[in-house]
């Protein structure tokens, strides 16, 4: 029941003239406001840490972002290929192979049939008199294929776009600017390298117009060529391609055959193909980053004093924060009585040279003997025994980071509670499990003290109706009495004047 923002009693000139709304408002909030405050810092407790598990959670993923990256065994089958002359033969990596060595020699390139027209001409001069047809047939297709057109544009520009716009077995007709002042084009129509793609030309019109210019079935040049194949030796066997791109005789590799070397004084061209170990050092250095960056985000979250917004001092004194810590520090770096030699089982990261440092940090080291009394010397920060182990045992750290027995897989894993380490209780122990859980509780226990507050602004109206009503009739009764005693004092006061 709504109540009035008018007290009608004092309205009317009635009553004690006390404001007795005000008077219940402020019996009202004195009562609601502590309790009020009270559920409110829950919420902005648990809503803060909300924020904080919901960060860490985050970057906990990351983690096992990282981890999952390591697992797919294709992260360690990556090339790298090289080539001891480029400028002649260059060579990428297209796909799986084999690490090793080839040897190629280019005998000649591919090469497409050209057809260039004996006589030069001038933009304006015609080549037919009327609309006329021309017909372009691929030789050695299987079958034999062509296709004719007429060519209306009877200038050679005209020829040139006609034979293009027809898009047919990749023959192309360009105009070429001779020298000569008078007529200074010749038509040269390209077929694509190979013998396979080699072409004719023919056009009755065009001979009737001009034997030198086309016969009864090709354009006549002296400096036409032929389509040839390209020829090379891969490792001593003879290949020849219809192309000066070969994708499919060492596998893995694409050359580009850029020219010939059978002449020279070295012809042979080394192509080299080595495990490329860069993508697979990036993701271990992504794993450490992904690490600390965790730390980093632990330290705001449990510094009352951090500053770093939302997150700063979300989660001090929480035990889950401290829990999911330990928890991931151990998971990658489990405490181990030994290692092992420098060529035993890879099975701990600390075998790549990490270690986590006195900060919580994790980070590269390598470690060397120096010294007349062989003193050892750590490095922090120094990559090389990452690289060492990288360039020495790299079907070791294939192994040991890769596929469903790998360390990434278990790590991951073990992280988000899945796979052999499935984490479904009501009290859980993987981190990830943990972070969800306990914001999922945090949300619970906002949403009961929202309801709370909407329930304890339920009973303050009614509370506040109460006091009203009660106030009025109290006010009322004041009233009654005020009037009573003035009646009385204005007879005592007319029995005076009686007298006198």
């Amino acid at each position: 029941m709504a109540t009035s923002s008018v007290n009608f009693i004092s309205a009317l000139g009635t009553g004690s003239g006390i404001d007795i709304k005000a008077l219940a408002q402020n019996l009202v909030d004195a009562e609601k406001m502590p309790k009020q405050e009270i559920v409110q810092k829950r919420i902005d407790k648990a809503q803060s840490r909300i924020a904080g598990y919901s960060t860490v959670q985050y970057a906990v993923e990351q983690v096992k972002s990282a981890l999952d990256a390591l697992k797919d065994p294709g992260v360690f089958n990556t090339l790298s290929a090289s080539s001891s002359t480029p400028g002649s033969v260059a060579a990428t990596v297209n796909g799986a192979g084999a690490v090793g060595n080839h040897e190629v020699v280019v005998n000649s390139l591919a090469q497409g049939k050209r057809v260039v027209s004996t006589l030069a001409m001038n933009a304006t001069d015609t080549l037919a008199s009327a609309t006329y047809s021309v017909t372009l047939t691929l030789d050695n297709a299987s079958p034999s294929t062509s296709t004719t057109f007429n060519v209306s544009d009877l200038t050679p520009q005209g020829l040139v776009d006609a034979i293009n716009e027809e898009d047919f077995g990749d023959i192309t007709a360009t105009l070429i600017e001779t020298g000569d002042s008078s007529n200074p084009l010749c038509i040269v129509v390209q077929g694509a390298p190979g013998t396979v793609n080699s072409f004719s030309i023919a056009s009755t019109a065009l001979a009737a117009k001009d034997s030198g210019l086309l016969s009864a079935d090709t354009l006549q040049s002296t400096s036409n060529r032929t389509a040839a194949d390209s020829s090379l030796t891969v490792n001593g066997i003879s290949v020849a391609r219809s192309s000066n791109r070969v994708s499919d005789v060492i596998p893995g590799v694409t050359l580009d055959l850029l020219r010939a070397t059978q002449s020279d004084a070295t012809p042979t061209v080394n192509i080299g193909l080595t495990r490329d170990v860069a993508p697979v050092k990036e993701k271990i250095k992504t794993l450490v980053a992904n690490y600390n960056d965790l730390q980093a985000i632990l330290d705001a979250a449990e510094d009352p004093n951090s500053s770093v917004e939302k997150l700063g001092g979300s989660l001090v004194g929480d035990t889950t924060a401290r829990s999911v810590r330990d928890q991931v520090r151990r998971i990658l770096m489990p405490d181990v009585s030994s290692l092992g030699s420098s060529t035993a089982t890879l099975t701990d990261l600390r075998q790549l040279g990490l270690f986590v440092d006195s900060d919580r940090r994790m980070k590269f080291v390598n470690i060397s003997d120096s010294g007349s009394d062989f003193s050892t010397t750590y490095q922090v920060g120094n990559e090389a025994a990452l690289d060492k182990v990288l360039a020495n045992r790299f079907e070791d750290v294939a192994t040991f980071f890769s596929g469903s027995s790998g360390v990434a897989k278990r790590m991951g894993d073990q992280i988000a509670g899945t796979g052999a380490y499935i984490d479904t209780s009501t009290r859980p122990s993987s981190p990830l499990r943990i972070l969800t859980v306990q914001a999922a509780n945090a949300g619970a226990r906002v949403t009961a003290d929202k309801d709370r507050l909407v329930a304890l602004e339920d009973r303050m109206k009614g509370l506040l109706e109460r006091y009203i009503k009660q106030f009025a009739v109290m006010d009322s009764l004041v009233g009654e009495s005020k009037s009573v005693r003035s009646s009385v004092d204005n007879s005592f006061k007319g029995m005076s004047y009686s007298r006198s």
